[in-house]
């Protein structure tokens, strides 16, 4: 184990034992069990009894506590032996408090409270005469289990079908126990506690006595023992309930209730646990954990050597690092790719080679599978043949053809190249990465050589989407934008130097902000690379658009252009051209840092001569000052960047303005300071550019080669099924309505950690030819822990995952609460370092004092995950209050929380995170993020590693990426705090370590249907619109496209050919006759088109009314083009009277 492995496993251990009470010393002073303990409470009279001699639930105070913990198995019908049913838990009883620890308990409570130490209680005294407090309470401890000893022996032979009570013979025990400390047990007299009665013990004792009054604790406890059977098995399910009297007094001398309640079940060596049958795996050729029990309001854990079952309040399951496979590092350094790609590559290529074969025996071999768990596997045997047949092809390109070589060397040159702070150790790919990106070059290359017969270059003529599939953290990012650069390369090299290479969509506008400087550092290394290279020097430059929101960047900038309102009702609304540099840095500095120099010099300033909005670097030695970067609309239109970063919503576009098109190279002239347009005059006129524009020849291949979605599982419901409508409208547009010329396929990439029926989901979103296709595919080995490219780190962990239900104490307070409990370990862990050192020593830990520290710096700041926004703002003020009113009690620094939710302005997100980051070894800096699921996606950062979950999410890939937020460098800390009343949330903690082990399979389907009923009025009037600005003004040589009269004029002359329009619209959704759903799309298209036009035909228009507004009254259901793919999503107020 790790350094770092090691303080996560002592923190999580300490935590475990701190909340279930298992760290409780012989006497506890002060510290009320009911308060502190927070899971496995069974109160009294939670269950009653039934007619038919079980137990039902009292539903009433079902907030308060389990009800009873159950335990289930299955053993041979005809086995001997024996089974001892051991039950587990913590029983609590007052004493007579002493002089002594009293004292010492005071002093220490106001140590704290006054942050000094006080040495004797006189000092207390002379400083607060009149103070006084109640008598703390003494409570000592019974572990039930240590009572219980052996246990309860059940013989098998006389385990017969029926109930069976174990209650008398648990009380016998219970009522040895109770005799021995009726000694000492007592009920002790309220009082109130002066610094002047803790002078001396005679003092004391005049304020301290017991009650006359005997007391015998009235404990009971019941496991109803249930047998069914079979021919073969019996099934025998253990109930564990506090059949405890409930009292009406408050104070008996002791607690009715059982603490961290549980229970053994161990079997003789000869008696077999039989294996559950779990049917959701039985098409699955991997193998499973064997599951040998099941429980209820727990979970359960196996232990083979003794042949236990024990049911656990806090299942921990230890997820394992998953690492590249090192053992070919040699060959993807990028040293060795740029002196011999091809005798490197070609090695692993005959690795591959070897590991299908092997995998190929394994099958051969294999038994016990089902008939449909064996198509599976040959399935996966024929994906792996064709991913390494693609590698091979994208080889052999690298080998023959110039241009593909040199982009390849050229772009391993690009990563390999340090600048600015970039100063991690990378000294090449990991496999999968460079496997990938070879893979894919024939798919790039093939718009180039479109004549090419060659049977590898024909192959990349499938129309097909590509699944990049790897775990979150894993390098998703590097392997896309490898293929990326190495089409940035290849384009400059064909001669291609002009137009968009690659659109890189996020469907969440903080993911895109998160990924921008990533971007824009490999792209200003590409172009220090591209400098370099004396073939490509001249060619234009590398740079890169930022295309998301209008409320973050603006559409375009003219005179009277506010600022944008990032979503706030009260954002300032100053013109642009007004603002001094602070405010323009405020609104739209995205890049702090320079990539080049690394100094954090980066200003934001207006260009009035380019008209451009431009990021500057100000460090006067470095070599770069204007970054490639537009982040206005209409500079991205004009000057139409190599790459586009870009939010899902932007391909609304199409239809909202005819400058789209130029983003695949529909643009006519070019202005010699404002760049392109896709119309005669400048799109910088109204800003008073006067300039003459110059006529251009047809760019060559000006259609992006790429477009990439990254985290692909979040296109879903109606913003996939509307995207879905956007994307064929592109390709159809892309392959059919450009000039011939310039038509091609566009090549897609998804990228997610999480997904499950990829093929399904592709095929909806982007509607082509081929399946869908996974990289890496499925694995065909039943091994479930490697691949060729990953392996399983058996010695680092990566993640702590735990679960518990807290019980007794409302929603919000077993949150904050929880979250405390961290905050204290890990504090006194810090400041009493020299206590823990030798602790972990004999864990493994091999650090000093000093290193131990630094480490402690990764656990102090706190993650908590909300399902809904309200309940961040009430956990907001929780910590604000109670939890840090504490805090201040103990002199430990307060909680310093911040909100991050949908309402929180992706700019105030860069700051919170960068603060976070500049103060990492500041305890009073932000330390407490309160989140939604904004969280989940594209917040990273090594800082986080420890993470509630405040109710568990809806869907297991949500689940799976928030919790992903921790464990990066480090080993994260993940608490799920589960809510019993939930269903969803009992299933977690019921197969809590079989979830997470297999939580990859147990992603559900992505809901997307592109043929959804309804959906195609809401994006037709869109794609009309789009049709009209991007294809037909095209064509008819049309400039005012925004006005209704222009297309009402074309109507009325007969130009405008609406069955051409109708049949391009029905060919750009992608309907077939293959797919009876999309015959009511035919229809409505149809229908819907011809009533648009003829409305607009026929309308007595107002003067100067935009097209969108016609078209408006026309629509079914008056709906304009949709200004966001996510214009369904709207607020609705429900009020219940």
């Amino acid at each position: 184990m790790k350094d770092y492995n090691v303080v996560a496993e002592y923190i999580s251990r300490k935590y475990i034992k701190r909340i279930s009470g298992r760290d409780f010393p012989e006497r506890v002073v002060g510290d009320n069990p009911e308060l502190t303990v927070m899971v496995g409470t069974l109160a009294e009279e939670r269950v009653e009894q039934a007619f038919d001699d079980g137990y039902k639930e009292d539903l009433t105070r079902q907030f308060e506590s389990i009800p009873s913990i159950s335990l289930s198995f299955q053993i041979d019908k005809n086995a001997s032996g024996k089974l001892k049913i051991v039950p587990r838990g913590l029983l609590f009883y007052t004493v007579l408090p002493q002089f002594e620890e009293i004292r010492d308990y005071i002093m220490r409570i106001w140590s704290e409270r006054d942050h000094m130490v006080y040495s004797n209680i006189q000092e207390l005294l002379d400083k607060y005469p009149n103070e006084h407090y109640e008598l703390p309470q003494v409570y000592k401890k019974v572990e039930i289990e240590k009572v219980l000893g052996e246990g309860i022996e059940i013989s098998l032979e006389n385990l017969k079908a029926g109930k069976q009570h174990l209650e008398e013979r648990i009380s016998e025990r219970l009522n040895l126990v109770a005799g021995e400390i009726s000694e000492e047990i007592c009920i002790v007299r309220d009082a109130d506690i002066y610094f002047n009665d803790l002078v001396d013990e005679d003092h004391f004792k005049l304020k301290c006595s017991a009650k006359p009054e005997a007391v015998n604790a009235h404990w009971a406890i019941d496991i109803l023992l249930l047998v069914s059977e079979d021919e073969d098995t019996k099934y025998v399910t253990l109930q564990m309930v506090n059949n405890t009297p409930k009292s009406d007094r408050q104070n008996i001398g002791y607690l009715p209730r059982i603490f961290d309640a549980g229970m053994d079940v161990i079997a003789e060596p000869d008696v077999e646990f039989k294996e559950i049958d779990l049917k959701y795996f039985k098409s699955s050729f991997k193998k499973r954990e064997a599951v040998y029990a099941v429980a209820e309001n727990a979970s359960v854990e196996y232990d083979k050597e003794k042949n236990k079952l024990t049911t656990v309040n806090i299942p921990v399951y230890y997820q394992e690092r998953t690492v590249t496979t090192d053992k070919y590092k040699a060959y993807t350094r990028f040293d060795a790719l740029i002196e011999d790609p091809v005798k490197n590559l070609k090695y692993i290529l005959s690795e591959l080679n070897k590991d299908f074969d092997a995998c190929q025996n394994e099958f051969d071999e294999v038994e016990g599978l089902t008939e449909v768990a064996k198509d599976k596997y040959r399935e996966a045997l024929s994906n792996y043949k064709s991913e390494i047949a693609r590698f091979e092809s994208g080889i052999q390109q690298i080998e023959y053809t110039d241009w593909v070589r040199k982009a390849f060397l050229y772009m391993n040159k690009t990563f390999k190249l340090k600048i600015g702070n970039d100063t991690r150790p990378i000294e090449g790919w990991r496999l999968f990465q460079i496997v990938f990106i070879v893979s894919m070059i024939c798919e790039v290359i093939r718009c180039e050589y479109k004549d090419d017969d060659d049977p590898s270059m024909k192959a990349a003529d499938l129309n097909v989407a590509n699944l990049l599939y790897f775990p979150t953290g894993g390098g998703k990012t590097e392997a896309f934008l490898g293929i990326t650069v190495f089409s940035m390369f290849f384009d400059r090299l064909r001669g291609k130097n002009e137009g968009v290479t690659a659109i890189l969509k996020y469907p969440l506008r903080l993911l895109a902000v998160q990924q921008l400087e990533r971007v824009l550092t490999v792209i200003m290394k590409a172009n220090i690379i591209r400098e370099q290279e004396h073939s490509l020097s001249n060619t234009t430059r590398f740079a890169l658009g930022f295309y998301v929101g209008k409320d973050n960047t603006p559409n375009r900038i003219d005179l009277y252009e506010k600022l944008s309102d990032r979503g706030q009702k009260n954002a300032s609304r100053q013109l642009i051209l007004d603002s001094d540099q602070d405010t323009l840095n405020d609104y739209y500095r995205f890049i702090d840092s320079c990539p080049v120099c690394g100094k954090k010099m980066v200003n934001v300033r207006f260009n009035k001569e380019e008209w451009r909005l431009e990021h500057v670097c100000d460090n006067a030695n470095c070599s770069v000052k204007e970054l490639p970067l537009y982040i206005v609309d209409n500079e991205i239109y004009r000057y139409l960047p190599t790459v586009i970063v870009s939010t899902i919503d932007k391909m609304a576009m199409v239809g909202l303005t005819e400058e789209f098109k130029a983003l695949f190279g529909q643009v006519k002239n070019r202005c010699p300071i404002h760049g392109f347009t896709t119309t005669s005059k400048c799109l910088c006129a109204k800003a008073g550019c006067k300039n003459t524009i110059e006529k251009i020849q047809p760019l060559k291949d000006p259609i992006p080669t790429l477009f990439i979605q990254d985290e692909l599982h979040l296109v879903k419901e109606s913003l996939g099924t509307f995207d879905s409508h956007y994307e064929s409208f592109l390709k159809y547009y892309a392959e059919n309505l450009v000039p011939q010329e310039q038509r091609k396929k566009i090549r897609y990439i998804g990228a997610t950690a999480t997904i499950s029926m990829y093929k399904e989901h592709l095929g909806n979103l982007y509607h082509l030819e081929g399946e869908g296709r996974r990289f890496p595919c499925e694995y065909p080995s039943v091994q479930n822990d490697r691949n060729f490219y990953s392996s399983i780190d058996k010695n680092d962990i990566t993640r702590i995952i735990m679960g518990y239900v807290p019980y007794g104490r409302s929603i919000t307070d077993s949150v904050w609460q929880s979250v405390l409990e961290m905050r204290l370990i890990v504090y006194d862990m810090m400041t009493h370092v020299e206590n823990y050192i030798e602790p972990l020593k004999k864990m493994g830990y091999e650090g000093d004092e000093n290193s131990l520290k630094e480490e402690l710096y990764d656990y102090w700041i706190e993650l908590v995950y909300n399902k809904v926004k309200n309940d961040v703002n009430n956990l907001y003020n929780a910590f604000q209050n109670q939890a840090n009113n504490y805090l201040e009690d103990k002199g430990i620094p307060l909680f310093d929380p911040e909100s991050m939710t949908s309402d929180t302005d992706f700019q105030q997100v860069r700051k919170t995170l960068f603060e976070i980051q500049e103060n990492r070894r500041n305890l009073e800096a932000k330390n407490l993020l309160l989140a939604t699921s904004t969280i989940s996606h594209g917040v990273d950062e090594d800082s986080f590693n420890v993470m509630y979950f405040f109710g568990i999410p809806n869907n297991n890939a949500e689940y799976i990426q928030a919790y992903s937020r921790t464990g990066r460098r480090h080993t994260g800390i993940v608490l799920d705090l589960i809510r019993l009343t939930r269903v969803r949330d009992r299933s977690y903690l019921k197969n809590f370590v079989i979830f997470h082990q297999n939580k990859d399979d147990l992603v559900e389907p992505v809901p997307i249907n592109r043929w959804a009923k309804n959906a195609v009025y809401c994006t037709l009037p869109g794609l009309i619109v789009g049709m009209l600005y991007q294809y037909i003004a095209l064509q008819k040589n049309i400039e005012n496209v925004y006005s209704a009269s222009t297309w009402k004029k074309l109507l009325e002359e007969e130009e405008l050919d609406v069955v051409e329009l109708t049949r391009h619209l029905i060919s750009a959704y992608g309907c077939n006759d293959s797919e009876k759903m999309s015959d009511a799309y035919k229809e409505a298209i149809t229908n819907e088109t011809l009533a648009i036009m003829n409305g607009i035909k026929n309308d007595t228009l107002l003067p100067n009314e935009f097209i969108s507004d016609t078209i408006k009254k026309y629509s079914h259901g008056h709906r304009k083009p949709m200004s966001s793919l996510r214009d369904m999503e709207e607020s609705v107020t429900i009020r219940i009277d």
